[in-house]
């Protein structure tokens, strides 16, 4: 959120479509209060884990842009802890979650064995090393220890390829 200030919000046209509950991961409440999920026109809340080390003033601010603060522990790192967001979140009845974001998050979430499945966008051209990478944190060097897909399925979305595979 902190780099791209996505909306978060579904595009779709039809009136059963609803947005999602946005659920924000940022261990020191570093997001601008003016970001632009605190500008929708929508129902549905913004949820903000962060740690103990985050500002109390910060989460009031963001409190009065219309988040809600959920303080949670920390890892040995410092970040959140996603396991105990996850065991919040199910208490609250969401048991699916679409985790968008960058290398790190999704690195985090693979390597605490998080992730059920995965839907990975590519497009058809290389960057190279100036690109982002995909996971952060997140490595094994012996193949037997890789993380498999089973399942796995490619569809065509004009020139962009979606796969999408279950964890085994």
């Amino acid at each position: 959120v902190r780099i791209d200030n996505p909306s978060l919000t579904t595009r779709l046209n039809d009136q059963d479509s609803r947005d999602p509950l946005r659920v924000i991961i940022d261990s020191r409440l570093r997001i601008d209060p003016e970001a632009k999920i605190f500008e929708q026109q929508s129902n549905a809340g913004t949820w903000i884990f962060c740690t103990s080390r985050a500002p109390e003033e910060k989460q009031d601010i963001l409190c009065q842009a219309g988040a809600v603060i959920y303080r949670v522990s920390a890892t040995e790192k410092g970040r959140v802890d996603l396991t105990n967001v996850l065991q919040i979140l199910g208490e609250n009845n969401i048991t699916s979650l679409l985790v968008e974001g960058g290398a790190a998050i999704h690195g985090s979430f693979l390597s605490q064995g998080l992730v059920d499945e995965v839907y990975l966008f590519l497009a058809p051209f290389f960057i190279g090393d100036t690109g982002l990478p995909l996971l952060k944190g997140y490595s094994t060097v012996m193949p037997d220890l890789t993380v498999r897909l089973k399942d796995v399925t490619v569809q065509q979305f004009g020139e962009d390829s979606l796969i999408h595979g279950i964890f085994s």
